[in-house]
Order: structure tokens, then sequence, then C-alpha cells
């Protein structure tokens, strides 16, 4: 697909070419790891005192949520790619 040859395929949006592709699925890669990243970072906010565990709570619920969003996202990605001609 990536063989540095020129590519006669119909382009009709940036979604059309490989690098939206390869750019989208590292997106996606990223921002599941951020999650993480995020869900700790509420625990410490916790931990600290700079919110109140109700508050936790509530974010954590939301994190996880997007967390899945996410990882439905990863296993169904090509249904967000436009497929090749």
């Amino acid at each position: 697909m990536m063989s540095g040859q020129p590519n006669n395929k119909r382009v009709n949006s940036a979604k059309d070419l490989d690098v939206y592709r390869l750019a989208y699925e590292l997106a996606m890669a990223i921002f599941e790891s951020s999650n993480s990243e995020t869900d700790s970072s509420l625990d410490f906010a916790r931990d600290c005192e700079y919110m109140s565990a109700d508050e936790h709570q509530a974010l954590t619920a939301k994190c996880a949520e997007i967390g899945r969003m996410l990882g439905r996202m990863l296993k169904k990605s090509q249904s967000f790619l436009i497929a090749e001609c």
C-alpha cells in the first residue's frame, strides 16, 4: 500500500489518504494512553485533596466511559475510514 509508488486511486477527501489512516491510528493509540494518565492524575488530585471523593468518583466514571468508547473505536477503526475505490 505504501510502497513509495504513485497511487492512482481517486481522492475525495483527506480521509482517503494513507497518511490520514496512519495518523488516525496513531492518534487513537495516544488517546488510549492519555486516558490512563488522566485516571492516574485524578487519583493524585483526590489524594492531595484538590477535589472531593464525590468529584473524583464522577470524573473517574467519565474517564472510564471515554476509555470504553476509545476501545470500541480502536476495535472498529476501519468503520471510521473511507474504503479504497
